[in-house]
């Protein structure tokens, strides 16, 4: 769904669109409601596919975009669908949710959500853009701390200043392609002595998982994929540390505080070199306690 860059004047046209589609859907199918047309999981339609198409436009990579903004709809002349049309409009009311969501973000931001939520998924890894700010940025939003970008070595220290600044914090959204594991742990622990919950937000690779895994409660919601990738600790350098390695027991140690089995944990990230990663699937992540609750899948106690 190619846009030029005249985002207001598009956002019009697809809102104006959107409507037109759902209000003939429901009108056409006799259901009640969007849910009751297409269940909670269409609600949720094409997000991280609008959310890349339109990153990529806004960025200059026109080229790697040209299959996420490709959206065929029928027009509402040949009487479609009702369940189709009520289906596009959803899906075009969430294209206008990522373009503001994407107008809203600096030029650092957009770069780094497009190289940790698009890149090698979505769009090749030749298409990831070297970022000026890669460390993650805290955005607090009511009882919501969002954190987006690397867990650079001063991480801590800014989280815990946030937090401090923020007391009525009780949610923090996590997005981040990982780095300094000391303080993705420090961070893990402040958040469990908080007694605050977490949720994944993006993608959330290498040092990432540790600071999930400290929250009361871990969740995960069925609106947009999102993954967890594990792998070997590394030297500077990127020789992979041996499984008999020290860190491994002091991460093992932490997990077992956040009442997480690291036997699965740590055989996860042992079974991928430095340079790649090992994503479980979302039915995976509640046994071994990384999740508590990952929406329509499962519970931490085994069930749902």
């Amino acid at each position: 769904m190619a846009q030029n860059n005249d985002w207001p004047k598009a956002i019009a046209a697809v809102s104006a669109k959107s409507e037109a589609y759902i209000a003939y859907g429901l009108r056409a199918s006799g259901a009640g409601s969007i849910q009751s047309a297409i269940g909670v999981i269409g609600i949720f339609a094409d997000i991280e596919k609008h959310r890349c198409a339109i990153l990529g436009r806004m960025l200059g990579k026109i080229d790697v975009i040209a299959e996420l903004e490709r959206f065929d709809i029928p027009p509402l002349s040949q009487n479609p669908d009702p369940y189709l049309a009520v289906e596009i409009g959803v899906s075009l009311d969430n294209w206008i949710a990522e373009a503001r969501t994407a107008l809203a973000q600096s030029e650092a931001e957009r770069i780094n959500t497009w190289n940790l939520d698009c890149v090698g998924t979505l769009v090749p890894e030749s298409a990831g853009i070297v970022s000026d700010a890669p460390d993650a940025q805290f955005v607090a939003d009511g009882t919501a701390l969002r954190i987006y970008g690397n867990i650079d070595s001063g991480f801590h220290a800014r989280f815990l200043e946030t937090l401090n600044a923020n007391p009525d914090i009780r949610m923090i959204e996590l997005g981040s392609g990982g780095g300094s594991v000391k303080d993705a742990i420090e961070a893990g622990r402040e958040i469990r002595r908080r007694g605050l919950e977490t949720r994944l937000f993006g993608n959330c690779y290498s040092a990432c998982p540790l600071v999930y895994v400290g929250g009361s409660e871990r969740t995960i919601w069925a609106n947009v994929r999102h993954d967890f990738g594990f792998h070997r600790l590394a030297t500077r350098d990127g020789a992979a540390l041996p499984d008999d390695h020290p860190f491994y027991d002091l991460i093992a140690s932490y997990l077992a505080e956040m009442g997480v089995d690291a036997e699965t944990y740590i055989g996860w990230m042992q079974s991928a070199a430095p340079e790649s990663m090992f994503s479980p699937q979302p039915g995976e992540l509640c046994a071994p306690g990384i999740a508590t609750f990952v929406q329509r899948i499962c519970n931490a106690d085994g069930t749902f």
